[in-house]
């Protein structure tokens, strides 16, 4: 089970080429030739596969559809009967926090109240276990079904300060509490696979909200932000959008704070700098091997990711399939700076694949770019010389209005493709 995934399950997103995969470039004049180019290619849109592993936030990328009615309150009853025998084993042992279960034992009865209902659920989740947790998210829906997004969220934030562990007395055995964690230590986030479940299906309906309703969910939050520091982090994790809140904790994690915590502020920077503020504290190895980690960052920071993902394209801890999802987010970026970056790297295993998916999203940049790369001894630009020609033989209406942009020896190199289908570096040096 990966931690970061939507829901604590794994989604596969399409691959531009295997690793061993030869890239194929044609060069025949027989290629069909393809349509217009795109009136627009500044526009930044994420593929719609991608929208299957995105952690949605307000104004982004929408995510999976989500529903609350009737049948969500059904479904999160369903999901808790089996579970009530653990429950309350958890919520009558002495060293359970009484608060804690006193609010337990009212939701269950009647009297709901968000405190409650997280008290519930972090019994819940221990009473489980670690099978199938996209389960879990049944509780959300239910929450927001019966009470409204705004119970939704403050449950989720009260649950996040909650922790079901052995506790402080012997023996460390079978026994376990319900009690309250307060800090952002390294000590481990009780169940927190459980909670993202929870906290990332609630945070899809806060994005899909109406306006009223998300305005009443900053106001019942912002009035939480009292509590806990991880509650505070978990509150960024909701709402992305209240930048300042955003600020306020990337610039307060402390290097002791653990994976969990850093990634729910990863999942809530909407700028370079805040990322900038949590990376030295974040494990970038381990976020690069999450599709939703990186498909949610690129959402929040748009284009000026970028370099970043470069950058950790280059790292040694890098593998190839961390790679490739990196290289599969800098062919989206509508930009010369994202297409540049992979043309550095052209002698690279997989970047030739990223850039030919790169080219077909945004054709006329591609003539510009690869015009210019194509001059030289280089391998990368041997490579981007016969990239270039086969983007050109395909895509004459790309190539026909890249053309005034074009150096004189750019534009000489797209000549040579045209006239006579020849090899440009046998055409110019």
């Amino acid at each position: 089970m990966r931690a970061f995934e939507p829901g604590g399950g794994t989604t596969t997103v399409p691959r531009t080429a295997r690793a061993d995969a030869p890239v194929p470039v044609q060069t025949g004049r027989s290629q069909p030739p393809a349509p217009a180019a795109r009136v627009d290619e500044d526009r930044f849109e994420l593929p719609p596969a991608w929208r299957r592993t995105i952690i949605p936030r307000r104004g982004g990328a929408a995510g999976p559809p989500v529903h609350a009615g009737p049948a969500s309150v059904a479904a999160a009853d369903e999901f808790l009967a089996p579970l009530r025998p653990g429950i309350d084993t958890l919520l009558a042992d002495p060293h359970t926090d009484p608060r804690i279960a006193a609010a337990a034992r009212a939701h269950l009865t009647g009297e709901p109240t968000a405190a409650g209902a997280a008290a519930v659920a972090a019994a819940a989740s221990h009473a489980y276990g670690w099978g199938n947790i996209d389960r879990m998210r049944a509780l959300a829906d239910g929450w927001v079904a019966a009470h409204g997004v705004v119970f939704a969220a403050s449950a989720v934030v009260e649950l996040s300060g909650l922790v079901v562990d052995h506790g402080p007395y012997p023996p460390r055995g079978g026994r376990v509490r319900i009690g309250r964690h307060t800090d952002l230590s390294a000590t481990g986030w009780s169940h927190h696979a459980h909670w993202l479940a929870v906290a990332a299906r609630t945070r899809a309906h806060l994005a899909a909200a109406t306006g009223a309703d998300h305005a009443a969910a900053v106001d019942a939050l912002a009035a939480l932000r009292a509590g806990s520091a991880r509650q505070r982090v978990a509150i960024c994790f909701l709402l992305p959008t209240q930048t300042a809140w955003v600020d306020q904790e990337c610039a307060a994690l402390p290097a002791t704070s653990d994976y969990a915590v850093g990634g729910l502020l990863w999942c809530a920077v909407g700028s370079l700098p805040q990322l900038d503020l949590i990376a030295e504290h974040v494990r970038t190895w381990w976020v690069i091997q999450h599709q939703s980690l990186v498909t949610t960052a690129v959402d929040g920071i748009g284009p000026a990711i970028a370099p970043r993902l470069a950058d950790w394209f280059d790292r040694d801890y890098a593998d190839a399939d961390a790679r490739q999802r990196l290289l599969d987010a800098l062919a989206v970026l509508p930009t010369d700076e994202a297409l540049r970056l992979q043309l550095d790297r052209l002698d690279q295993p997989r970047v030739a694949a990223s850039v030919q998916a790169t080219a077909r999203r945004f054709p006329v940049r591609a003539v510009r770019l690869l015009a210019e790369a194509a001059g030289g001894p280089t391998a990368g630009a041997r490579t981007a010389a016969e990239l270039l020609r086969a983007h050109v033989l395909a895509h004459p209406a790309a190539t026909a209005a890249a053309l005034p942009a074009l150096s004189a020896d750019a534009r000489r190199r797209v000549a040579a493709i045209q006239d006579a289908g020849t090899d440009p570096r046998k055409e110019m040096p």
